[in-house]
């Protein structure tokens, strides 16, 4: 069973690399432009913005400015 999975990886890269392989610069450009697009050049983000009211929040998901503080009169 894992000898199938080693030849299904090995035709994998052989088609890769003869996918790749003579380097020609229009398909090379095409897949930079296609990461660039999918990866964005930070990733790093949350796409998904939501607001909760500060009672609803976690004390300790909440920052420390929307914590609220029990007793003090400010």
């Amino acid at each position: 069973m894992a000898v199938h999975a080693l030849e299904d990886l090995d035709d994998a890269y052989d088609v890769t690399r003869a996918f790749l392989w003579p380097v020609d610069r229009t398909r090379w450009i095409k897949l930079a432009l296609v990461v660039l697009l999918v990866g964005g050049p930070g990733t790093n983000h949350t796409s998904v913005r939501y607001n909760l009211p500060a009672d609803r929040v976690p004390p300790a998901a909440a920052p420390t400015w929307a914590r609220s503080t029990s007793g003090s009169g400010s």
